[in-house]
């Protein structure tokens, strides 16, 4: 199976700062790129309908779900991160690794039993789009209405 190998890791990008002395330092800090990818996924500019809305929720799910430095794409998957690059616009200099990875991203023969086991594994632990874990005071009853005085 053709799937799509998209490097997740963080990088560095540079930030000028103001340092305690109050001259302009630079600093180098951590790109996050998973969270980057959730958030440019239900960007504005998308304007996501309801079934597009859906299927980058879990694309969303699976990406913040993942604890390796990489995430394996379907065509479909990677068409919706692909969408997100082409259609977005005010990228500037820190996203330019990002934008690169997407551009550059490998394409890769995964054998399909590896592939059931990688999704196996994720729905054991991520709950499904859309879904909640249960409230923490579960047993408590809601109150509706007016309070007694």
């Amino acid at each position: 199976m053709k799937m799509r190998k998209l490097q997740i890791s963080d990088y560095d990008v540079v930030m000028k700062v103001r340092g305690e002395s109050g001259q302009t330092e630079e600093k180098k800090v951590p790109y996050r790129v998973a969270d980057s990818l959730s958030m440019l996924l239900f960007h504005p500019e998308l304007r996501l309908g309801g079934k597009e809305l859906l299927a980058n929720g879990k694309l969303c799910d699976k990406i913040e779900a993942c604890k390796k430095g990489f995430i394996l794409l379907t065509e479909d998957e990677f068409a919706s991160v692909k969408k997100v690059f082409d259609t977005v616009k005010g990228f500037g200099k820190n996203e330019i690794e990002l934008v690169r990875r997407v551009e550059e991203c490998e394409e890769v023969d995964v054998d399909v039993t590896e592939k059931k086991q990688e999704e196996e594994n994720k729905e054991s632990s991520v709950p499904a789009a859309g879904t909640s874990s249960p409230p923490a005071e579960e047993g408590k009853k809601k109150r509706r209405g007016r309070r007694k005085k």
